[in-house]
């Protein structure tokens, strides 16, 4: 008996979630949660979308960046949202506020390590957005108060890791080299 062939989930899977649900299509996967994140994932995240995207509204510096919070993000077949992303303003015009999937590859993206995310944003993401062409990555460990940055080096088809900070440091990091980040405030309230 032939097995019928197994459908591969497309983003109209992801639209009839109930809201609140968060999904994602990672290697023909659809893969849902409605956990929410922790406390530490959501105070980073609104800490960095207030460093990083405050520099950018205020236009001190470079003003060409399109910052957004977990984007549905099309690489491929796979539907990620990344729990920060950015387009420099020259690839992406400003979004329609009707937009619901992004099919314009990200120039940076962002993922902020949780305990059930930590091993698909370290292997089956990191290998996702170096493939489709996304030039910077970073990952944020709450837990341990650390950011590694990666830069995708073309040349070798491969990530070319820049560095790490952590603690209390003050970076200035690509792609946003051109203001310093203060990164203690990406920890506060977290154990």
């Amino acid at each position: 008996m032939n097995e019928p062939a197994k459908k591969i989930p497309t983003y109209e899977d992801i639209l009839v979630l109930p809201e609140g649900v968060r999904a994602e299509i990672i290697n023909g996967q659809l893969e849902a949660s409605a956990a929410k994140p922790n406390f530490g994932h959501r105070h980073v995240t609104w800490a960095m979308t207030a460093e990083i995207g405050s520099h950018f509204r205020q236009g001190s510096g470079d003003s060409g960046w399109i910052i957004e919070i977990e984007p549905d993000v099309q690489f491929g077949q796979d539907i990620i949202s990344p729990d920060l992303a950015g387009w420099r303003k020259v690839r992406r015009s400003a979004p329609n506020p009707l937009e619901s999937l992004v099919t314009i590859i990200p120039d940076w993206t962002c993922e902020i390590l949780s305990p059930s995310s930590g091993r698909r944003d370290r292997v089956e993401k990191f290998r996702i957005y170096q493939e489709h062409g996304v030039s910077h990555y970073w990952i944020v460990d709450p837990l341990n108060k650390t950011l590694e940055a990666f830069l995708n080096d073309a040349s070798v088809g491969a990530w070319k890791r820049l560095g790490a900070w952590g603690g209390e440091e003050k970076a200035r990091i690509e792609p946003f080299k051109n203001f310093e980040i203060d990164l203690s405030v990406f920890w506060a309230g977290t154990p």
